[in-house]
């Protein structure tokens, strides 16, 4: 099984060029492959986003608590 970690500019850029309202599947597989310990994030990769004001901060909140 393959593990993936991913950064902060990674799912920046996520958000700009798939957003959740126009691609929901795509951020409900990232959701499943998250809960499966399939994709990863350092915990800078949270401090990093919680310095913004949007959507990203909100889902990145959601999946960390």
């Amino acid at each position: 099984m393959n593990v993936y970690c991913i950064d902060t500019s990674s799912l920046i850029e996520l958000k700009i060029k798939y957003p959740r309202e126009v691609f929901p599947t795509l951020w409900e597989k990232m959701e499943g492959l998250i809960q499966n310990g399939r994709i990863i994030a350092p915990i800078e990769v949270k401090k990093e986003i919680e310095k913004g004001d949007d959507e990203l901060k909100k889902w990145v909140r959601g999946k960390t608590g």
